[in-house]
């Protein structure tokens, strides 16, 4: 994914949700403005609808203001304390002071600063799955395959990949000193100016026996403009079948996730369930996103940017090619293609985030600061959940069973809350099962760093893998033995 992944729900979509989070609101800007009120005053000035907890939490909040042994920077400490509590709702859910709100709307408008690579979660740190041509990444020597340990000193092993990827981001001009394992050499030390990134385009190509493969590295503003230009130059008639390649494709605008499978979908097909809670345990279907321009385009009166999409997206055989790094909007994309047998999904179980994030903005007289809150979840057309669970694939391919892939992280790996009440009824089977695969995962990678040292005295790991889209990409080449074999129009 490149440098990060997120989920992005913009307004108008689902309104209900806005009276729950004024509360919240309503309690954090409340903590800035009482001032220097007594506990017994805060407690007072609570409106009667107002939780016993969020008083307390008030009550609590200026006592310390008081009676602590130093002297607070209070716009420091609560922001703190605001980050820690909201933190911990879920991996996902975040306060963002304005430093980070102004990050996230460059992440959302392509306006990156970073080093141009596509970053992926490994169990030491980050894998670099592709360098940028001309980035800086690309000119300190960072290879496609590396695994990067530190970033300025500070191990990435057990941060997310949010926090690992927003230590690596910085402004431009600035240096970014990143510990990086490379197969078969020491650690080496790559110091990388940042500069302005262009986030990854679509890339694709068609192959000598017709088949095709086109690469989505996320889901942006551009994604479904690039989708069709990356089309543009391929026969009049289309390719004989397609590789819809969504490996490590960490999500991004919800929209576009939805556009995407709008593209290979008959218009009107319903493309996505917005399961929103509502005073009910297991949440209910709210809204219904279908497979039209006005549920793909992020703000009304945009151009449809799948005007110009070639007739034969309609009815190319297809297969959706995910793994471990596919996330949010692109397991949205997948399970919609499949539910309505658009699609064929091969590779491995995807990561299972299938939450949505809103964003509320605190006032600037109380720092303007916003809450990012998941606030739903989304099932595929055919209510199927992937939150927790993600897209298992129809076709489990030879390439994506290795235990390199089965240990990489998945939301099922992050204990379900104790906070939350009412988990899934099958939640303790599901974390169960992924215990008992990433044991089974461990011991075989045990047993292949052995093997290794027997052959080349060493247990280094394996070579690098090699560039997606090449003839050596062997999840590539395995979809489309797969499309010949099943889907291959004649």
């Amino acid at each position: 994914m490149p440098e990060g992944g997120w989920t992005v729900w913009r307004a108008g979509a689902v309104g209900a949700r806005r009276r729950r989070g004024a509360r919240w609101l309503a309690a954090l800007a409340a903590v800035g403005a009482l001032g220097g009120v007594s506990s017994a005053q805060a407690l007072s000035a609570c409106p009667a609808d107002w939780d016993r907890e969020l008083c307390a939490y008030v009550m609590m909040v200026e006592h310390i203001r008081h009676h602590y042994v130093d002297e607070l920077d209070m716009p420091r400490f609560l922001e703190e304390a605001h980050r820690r509590a909201i933190g911990a709702l879920d991996p996902h859910s975040s306060y963002l002071d304005t430093a980070s709100r102004a990050r996230f709307d460059e992440l959302v408008h392509n306006r990156l600063s970073g080093i141009g690579a596509e970053l992926a979660l490994h169990a030491d740190g980050l894998r670099v799955v592709e360098v940028h041509e001309a980035s800086p990444a690309e000119r300190a020597g960072l290879r496609a395959g590396d695994v990067v340990l530190k970033v300025d000193e500070r191990e990435l092993r057990g941060l997310s990949l949010a926090e690992g990827v927003g230590l690596i981001r910085g402004d431009k001009g600035t240096t970014v000193v990143l510990a990086v394992q490379r197969a078969g050499a020491t650690m080496l030390s790559l110091s990388i100016t940042r500069d302005i990134i262009t986030p990854s385009r679509v890339r694709g190509r068609v192959f000598d026996d017709g088949v095709a493969w086109l690469r989505l590295p996320g889901f942006n503003a551009k994604t479904l403009e690039q989708m069709v230009q990356a089309t543009r130059d391929w026969p009049a008639g289309g390719p004989r079948a397609l590789v819809l390649d969504l490996r490590d494709n960490g999500g991004g605008l919800l929209q576009a996730g939805v556009g995407v499978a709008a593209a290979f979908l008959q218009p009107g097909l319903p493309v996505v369930q917005v399961v929103e809670r509502d005073g009910r345990p297991q949440g209910r279907v709210v809204n219904v996103l279908h497979a039209q321009l006005a549920d793909y385009r992020l703000n009304p009166g945009d151009a449809d940017a799948l005007a110009q999409a070639p007739a034969w997206f309609k009815s190319v055989p297809l297969a959706v090619l995910v793994n471990a790094g596919s996330a949010s909007a692109a397991e949205l994309a997948a399970a919609a293609l499949r539910d309505h047998r658009r699609a064929t999904v091969l590779g491995s179980t995807t990561f299972g985030k299938g939450v949505i994030q809103g964003q509320a903005v605190l006032p600037a007289a109380q720092g303007g600061g916003a809450l990012s809150l998941s606030t739903a979840r989304y099932r595929s057309p055919l209510g199927l959940p992937i939150d927790r669970r993600g897209v298992v694939p129809d076709v489990a391919l030879p390439a994506a069973s290795g235990p390199q892939e089965v240990l990489r992280p998945r939301q099922i790996d992050v204990p379900w809350p104790a906070h939350v009440r009412h988990p899934p009824p099958d939640e303790e089977d599901a974390r169960q099962r992924r215990l008992a695969e990433r044991q089974a995962a461990q011991q075989a990678q045990k047993q292949a760093r052995a093997a290794r040292q027997q052959v080349t005295g060493s247990m280094d790991a394996p070579a690098p893998p090699p560039v997606w889209g090449s003839e050596e990409d062997v999840w590539l080449q395995q979809a489309r033995a797969w499309l010949l074999q099943h889907k291959m129009q004649k």
